[in-house]
This record gives C-alpha cells, structure tokens and sequence, in this order.
C-alpha cells in the first residue's frame, strides 16, 4: 500500500511554497483562486456531489440539434454548462433558456438509496412536474405502475432526455450530457485536482482534507462505472469508459491520481478525515468501514488506481497516452514490482512514440499529432518528478527527442498554419504554434499543474544535452509572451534570465520529413505542404499526394480540416466526404475510394520520395506510391520556383498510368473566396448523390495549351497583416482534358459551428490509360508577376512579366515512378 508521495516531494513542496519570483506568487494565487469553489463548501456538501452509475451520461446534448426555445441550431458541445453557477441545468448559447425545465436536483435527492446511489423508481415522480403550467401538469398524467410521460412535455428530464412530444425522434439529452460535463468534470475531476494544487502550493491542510473527501467518495462509486452500457456519443451506445467515454476517462482519471500523490502527505495524519469517512461508512451502505487511514489509502488504491490497471481498455487513449496514464498509477502506487515495470515499459513507450521523425505517426497536425507528441512529454516529466537521473538517462538514449520538437518549430507556415493533414483544424482556419500542446496548462485546461510546463521541460533538455535548438525554441517562444517555468523549478531565476536574452528569428525553411511522409516547400512568398502517404488509420483522410498552399497569410488551397461530425455522426455524408479523396488536390482513378489499411498491415507501405532539393531559389520534391487505385504508376513532382523579378511559381506534374483506359480525375478546391476562368462550355459531369458537389459546369473539348483561373481570396476570419486582395492564378496545363468549375460543400468554423457554404473548385477529366495532370500556381496581390506557362514533354517553361524567363525540366525514372532528376535553366 501507498506509504508516501512519490512525485511530488519534500524538495519539491517546498520550492514550489517557497519560490520568491513574481510568477510563482502569481500561480499560487490562481491556484487559490481556482480551488475557492471547492473550499467554501462543507464536506458533507464535497462528499454529495459525486453520483453513481445510475444515472445516464452522454457526449452530448443532442450532437445535430437545436434549442426548443428558439430553434437555432446547438450542435455537440456548444450547450453551456457551468456547474458552479447552475447545477443539473444547461444553457442554449442563443436564447440563454436553462434545460431541463423540471428541477432535476430535487428529483435526483428523492430517489437517492440507502448507499447514497440514484435509483429511478424511489424517486418522486411529482417532481418531474415543478416548472410546468397546469395545463402541461394535467397532460403529464400518472399512471398506477408509476411510469409517467411527464418527459414527453419538451423541457422535462427524468435523466432518460426530454421528447418534443408524441411520436417524435426528436431527444435533448439535457442530464445525461449535464452529468458528464458539468457535475462530474467540472465539480468533481476538476474540484478534486484544484484542491490538491492549492494543498501543494500553499501547504494549507484544509485543501488536502476536502480533496481527499472527494477522492474517496470516488473510490466508493467509481467501479461500476461502465460507459460502454451506460452512456452515449452521438446519442448512441457508447464505447468503453468509466464515467465518460474512453478518451475523456484517460484525462479526467490522470487528474485524480495526481491530485492523490499531491495531498497524501497532508492526509495520511488528518484524523477528522478518518472521522467524517467512518461516519458516512455508517450511515450509508459503503463496505469499507474507514476505520482508519489504511482503510481509505486502501479504498483509493484499490477502487480506483488498481481497478484502473485491470480495466485498461475504460481508459484507452490514442498512443501513447494509456501507457502514459498506467505507467503514472505504478509509480504513485509505490511499489517496487510496479515502479521496476514502469521504468520498464517508460523506455518502449519512448522509443515508439519517437520513432516517425520525432513523433508517433498520428495524422492530425495541430489536434491528435499534437497532442499523442504531448503525452509522450508528460510521460517525461513525469519521469523528472519521479527521478531526475532516471530522466537524464533516457534523454541521453533518445536522440530523436529532438525530431519532436522540430516536427513543430520546422514545419509552421507562414508563422499561422500548420499543414493540415487528417482529423484536425476547419477550412481556412490558423493555428497556433504547438498546435494541439498548452505549455503551460497540461492536464485540466484550467490551471498550471505543477510538475507539467513545457517551458521548463524545455530548460531541462537543454541543461542535460547542452544542445541550444532546445533554449533557441525556448527563448522563440518566450518571445510570444506568458512564458513561466513551472512552481516547483529550484532555478527560476536562472530560467528567467536566460529567455530575456535576444534570440535570432526563426528562418522558415523547407521540411521533409521521409517517415511521416509530408514534405514542405518555403519561399518567401509562399508556403507549400504535401502529404503523400496511402490511407491508413489514425485519423488519417483519402488525402495521398494531396497538394496545400498559403501565402500572404491565407490559405488559399486548403484541406478541409475535420470531419464535420456536428451534422450527425462519423457517418454521416458530411463527415465522409471530408475523409473522401473529393476534397483533396489529387488524382482519382474511376472514382474509387482508396481501401482503408491499417496501420502495420503490409500492404499499408509508404509513398517513396524519389526527388527532394532545396537550393539556389528551387525547392522541390517528387513522390511516388506504386500501386495505389491499382495503378501501375501513381507520382506527384512539385517545384516551387522563386522568380527573379520578385514572387514565386509553384510547377506541379501528377502522373497516373493502368493496364487499361480508365477515368482520371483531379479535382482542385480553393479555399473561401470567388474564382473566375475562362473556361467556356455547359457540359455537365454528375456524382453521386453522397458527394456534395454543387454545380458542375464546363468542357468536354478543351483545345490542348493553357487555360487560366484566377482566384480572388477572402480574408472571410480576419486575419491580420493579410494585405487586400490576395489571388491564386492558375494555369492550367493537361494535355487532352476535359475542365469543369465546381462548387465543394463545406463548413466554415470547428465541431461546435454549423456554417454551412460552398468553396470553388476546378476539375481536370480525362479517360486514358496514362495521364498527366500538370498545373502552374502563382500566389500575388496586385498584378501577377507571371504572364504565361506552358508544358509538354516533362518541360515546363514560365514566362514572368519581369524578369529572366525559365524552363523546369523533370526525368523521370520509368521503372521506379517519381522524378529522379530536376534541371531549372533561368534564361538571359
């Protein structure tokens, strides 16, 4: 059984109580701050607000719904709940109208049971009835057996959601969704943790006592918890979990284990602890008798760190944050045999969760990319409270450490977005630098935990290895502001004087990064990402060789971001058509989708990059995927060309060959903004009624040579610094092709907006059995800096408007696919 804190110790408490700079008087006055809440009530009160597993959870209130008040829309998450002000009600964000209209909390007391648990059929049924009119009253009639329709009365919840009436699909999960969110999250997670921070930065007793009463009570309730059969996401049966679903159940459950080894120290003598614990053991059903301290460490140890152990699968989390949550519960549990295979499984989890050029390989930048990176770093800081050699050592056998933190300095465009690959981000939108990782805010989102700063682990890297990358991003970051270290660092003053030190600005640069597959091209004028690996799993999208460009401080050929799930589900024709290869700047062979592999299945290899150059003003890379749609040759050549006269061209080949004829299609989606051509015709090209094309109109017969777009951008967020009147030319440039203008749906804003709207988009057909789909992009305000392009034989030649004309000239490598050589000759 648990005897001591084991990762925040004696040194540690007393650096973070005693640390005498400006910024940690500051956190321990948020802590204080965050923790008055939980500090004004009773302990009866702290001990009351944890519910059992009978009562129903959901992911949302209704995740494709809208207020019954005044109709608009309220998809997902976007209901306001905040538990401290209002409990059991949640708020529409239009009207401000409180759901459900009954007074839930008086309902959910009359049914409580002889162990303190919720049980429908002891509660008052009367209750459901409190807010109604008469007339609404007398139609929620009960009937003999106790059942009642009063939640057939939109507004009224008996914990099951509330109809619209009669003969209706239409549900608001007003309680279950509360329950979650509100008194389990915010009242009880977060209330349990914020006391705990505020017992360790200010060794106030009283703190440690009101968590540990939190704790407990958890420990009590926590193990039949079982989201799988009791709770919902997108209002169906959800997956495994404890309170909340899996995901959710990692992050809120890390936080309680923390917060345990945080107070322990402040409890394991608190007699009236042992006390008021005895005393509820009594009066309600509770098997342990808290006859003494070792019965509550017992109760916590065993209900909640233990049971997590053996559930593992209640609390998985995208690699490595389950591993990360378990190796955390055997070191706090303070047992050799644990502590040994912590350390034990620490190194695999490190070696892994590197070992795609610094990270584990999750597609989406900016949100799961971002944050399975993180977890890894967590695992580290975890293993510096636990053992500051133990941590040393690993940095010193892990070299790809650094790739880490490149994956997120090297490849952020036009200081404002990262490529945006897989489940992450919407149209158009920025994102912030570390995108999807709080450097200060690690666990809870609320407050600076103690222990978790990425500006102090930072510190550390670059005091083990020496290396200045580290304190160079350190002192980069600084220089956004709000940079700290954390409360219980014991050389503050040492940090604080090194990041007020100047430091040179970062130098954008082009990236390629072989085992993520994703390459950048950076000029600067303009940024270009590509990402080239076939479908796999991972919150990965139909995206292969897909093609991003931004420039002037826009996106202007985006990927559509993440799935707009808000429309109803992961199923829905909205969210497929995101993952689709429809929306994506590539070539599709007969309209198929490309098979989903997993993610270590053989067939599921990589693209080859069989060109990559970065010099003289040229930046290039050409990639290939053998065999992709069941092709022979599948490869994509990007050059992105700096113009002497001043801009920049970007040259792209696509290369598609068969066994037989087939239907090639490119389709290329602009970002916000209109588009004009000059493409003539009214021939249409239908799809299937899944594929949110709008109208499709243009050509059959195109004569072969160039055809021209030009793309006038919107800056339709805002964006500052962004000059007027951004365009994106096109030039146009497939032999024997058929053009259409298209209109793609999509949705302007993340998961919790319905913004529904159309973005331009060209389409490039052509039936053969080998095609090349070649195009020239030129980003400019003003006038455009480049008068024409053509293209044939592999030659592109550029005719600037100023300037020394060029010729780009690509050999390719038949038998492997991909360019193998590239020669750019500037004329004059």
């Amino acid at each position: 059984m648990k005897r001591k804190s084991i990762l925040y110790t004696k040194a540690y408490l007393e650096a973070a109580r005693t640390n005498a700079d400006p910024a940690a008087a500051k956190l321990r006055r948020e802590a204080v701050e965050h923790a008055a809440y939980w500090d004004a009530l009773s302990d009866d009160e702290l001990w009351g607000l944890m519910f059992g597993y009978t009562i129903r959870r959901s992911y949302t209130v209704w995740s494709d719904g809208v207020c019954p008040d005044c109709g608009r829309p309220v998809p997902m998450t976007s209901w306001i709940i905040d538990a401290k002000k209002v409990r059991w009600k949640v708020a529409c964000p239009h009207c401000g109208a409180l759901f459900p209209k009954n007074d839930f909390e008086a309902y959910y007391n009359s049914g409580l049971d002889d162990a303190g648990v919720f049980r429908t059929e002891l509660a008052d049924d009367r209750l459901l009835a409190a807010f109604m009119d008469e007339d609404e009253f007398r139609a929620a009639r009960l009937y003999p057996d106790g059942f009642s329709d009063a939640s057939y009365v939109c507004g009224v919840d008996d914990g099951d959601g509330a109809n619209g009436g009669w003969c209706t699909q239409k549900r608001w999960y007003f309680i279950a969704c509360y329950a979650l969110r509100g008194q389990w999250r915010q009242l009880v997670a977060e209330g349990i943790l914020a006391l705990a921070q505020a017992y360790l930065v200010t060794g106030e007793q009283r703190y440690a006592h009101k968590a540990a009463v939190m704790l407990d009570r958890v420990a009590d309730l926590l193990p039949p918890f079982d989201y799988h059969r009791q709770g919902l996401v997108y209002e169906r049966p959800g997956d495994m979990g404890y309170v909340s679903t899996w995901h959710d159940s990692n992050f809120e459950l890390r936080m309680l284990v923390l917060a345990y080894d945080m107070i322990f120290e402040g409890i394991r003598d608190d007699a009236s602890l042992v006390a008021f614990l005895h005393e509820k053991s009594q009066r309600y059903r509770v098997p342990n008798p808290k006859n003494s301290f070792e019965d509550i460490a017992y109760n916590i140890d065993t209900r909640i760190l233990r049971d997590i152990l053996n559930n593992p699968r209640k609390v998985t989390l995208n690699y490595p944050g389950t591993e990360t949550l378990l190796m955390l519960i055997r070191l706090v549990l303070d047992e050799p045999a644990e502590a040994s295979r912590a350390l034990a499984d620490a190194r695999e989890l490190f070696r892994r969760a590197s070992a795609v050029d610094g990270v584990t390989g999750e597609r989406g930048i900016g949100g799961y990319a971002g944050f399975t990176a993180d977890q890894m770093l967590q695992a580290l800081e975890i293993l510096f409270l636990y053992s500051p050699e133990e941590a040393a050592r690993t940095i010193r056998e892990l070299p790809a450490l650094e790739k880490t933190f490149r994956f997120y300095t090297d490849i952020y465009l036009e200081n404002r977005f990262y490529p945006k690959v897989g489940d992450t981000s919407s149209v158009g939108a920025e994102m912030p630098f570390f995108a999807g990782v709080n450097l200060t805010h690690r666990i809870d989102g609320h407050a600076a935990t103690p222990g978790f700063n990425l500006y102090s682990l930072l510190w550390k890297l670059w005091k083990h290895t020496g290396n200045a990358y580290y304190l160079d991003t350190l002192r980069r970051k600084a220089q956004d502001g709000g940079a700290v270290c954390d409360i219980g660092q014991e050389d503050a003053p040492a940090f604080y004087a090194a990041i007020a030190r100047p430091c040179a600005p970062a130098v954008p640069k082009s990236t390629l990064l072989p085992d993520w597959q994703l390459a950048t091209l950076v000029s600067p004028s303009c940024a270009v990402w590509t990402h080239f690996l076939p479908y796999r799993e991972r919150h990965g999208h139909e995206d292969t060789f897909h093609m991003g460009l931004c420039a002037f401080g826009l996106e202007l050929l985006p990927d559509f971001g993440y799935p707009p799930v808000q429309y109803g589900g992961w199923q829905t024709p909205n969210a497929t058509w995101y993952r689709s290869p429809w929306v994506h700047n590539g070539v599709i062979v007969d309209r198929e989708r490309v098979p989903r592999a997993a993610w270590d299945t053989p067939d599921a290899h990589p693209a080859a990059c069989t060109l990559w150059r970065d010099e003289d003003g040229v930046h290039a890379v050409s990639t290939a995927a053998d065999g992709l749609y069941g092709t022979t040759l599948y490869d994509r050549t990007l050059v992105l060309v700096e113009l002497s006269g001043g801009g920049c061209v970007l040259l792209d080949a696509a290369r598609v060959r068969g066994d037989a004829p087939a239907e090639h299609i490119r389709v290329m989606p602009f970002s916000f903004g209109t588009l004009t051509t000059d493409i003539e015709g009214a021939d249409t090209l239908s799809f299937d009624d899944s594929l949110l094309f709008g109208e499709t109109r243009g050509s059959k017969t195109v004569p072969d040579g160039t055809r021209t777009a030009d793309f006038l951008a919107e800056n339709r967020h805002a964006f500052p610094g962004v000059p007027d009147g951004v365009h994106l030319r096109v030039f146009e440039l497939t032999p024997g092709r058929e053009l259409y203008e298209t209109s793609l749906w999509a949705n302007d804003g993340g998961v919790n907006t319905r913004c529904p709207l159309y973005v331009p988009g060209l389409i490039a057909r052509r039936e053969a059995r080998e095609s090349v789909f070649a195009a020239a992009y030129v980003p400019y305000t003003g006038k455009c800096p480049v008068s024409d392009v053509t293209f044939a034989d592999g030659v592109f030649t550029v005719t600037p408007v100023s300037g020394r004309p060029l010729t780009v000239s690509l050999r390719y490598d038949e038998a492997r696919g991909g360019a193998q050589e590239l020669t750019v000759c500037r004329k004059g």
